[in-house]
């Protein structure tokens, strides 16, 4: 189908894009993840989901925010950005791990209280319904195919009473889906 055409599109060009997107990018998107966790208060989250995640350059900060207690699950439908969050993961652990064969299933660094997996946005299906408090996508939603399933996904895996919040790039009057939600 062309959305599966369309997608599989992405994915290849975000393969390509994701040896270049720490020198280009990163710096950029840390700074609307910090704006976006902090009004999320993730401080006081117990079980929370990044999406997009890219290179797991916020994990580092996320780790200095969250409680110890708090589970951190981050997601990329990218396979070169999972290795460098996977790199990265064991930095901030200080743990040897060896790179696994694939990330389409979750990568758990329980020493952090941590875990990574391949997932792509609009299908979440490994994770059951509610299974988050907080739900953060950041600079992703413009960029899928099809932001109404990505938001129906990030409402269904995120608990009732939770947060879900998305930064989006672009001009207000080109944000057709710039929505705030107060409660789900």
């Amino acid at each position: 189908t062309d959305m599966q055409k369309f997608s599989l599109e992405m994915k290849n060009g975000w393969e390509v894009f994701a040896k270049t997107y720490i020198n280009t990018m990163e710096k950029q998107t840390f700074s609307f993840y910090v704006m976006l966790t902090n009004m999320m208060k993730i401080d006081q989250a117990k079980n929370i989901i990044e999406v997009a995640g890219g290179s797991g350059f916020a994990l580092q900060y996320a780790k200095m925010i969250i409680q110890p207690e708090c589970k951190y699950t981050m997601c990329d439908f990218s396979e070169n950005m999972m290795k460098m969050a996977f790199h990265r993961l064991c930095q901030l652990g200080k743990i040897e791990k060896q790179l696994p064969d694939s990330f389409n299933s979750l990568i758990e660094f329980p020493e952090l209280n941590m875990s990574i997996m391949e997932a792509d946005n609009m299908d979440l299906s490994y994770f059951p319904n509610e299974s988050f408090d907080r739900y953060i996508s950041v600079l992703s939603i413009m960029l899928v195919e099809d932001p109404q399933k990505q938001i129906k996904e990030a409402f269904r895996v995120t608990q009732k009473g939770g947060l879900v919040a998305f930064t989006v790039a672009g001009r207000k009057e080109n944000a057709t889906l710039l929505s705030t939600y107060p409660r789900i």
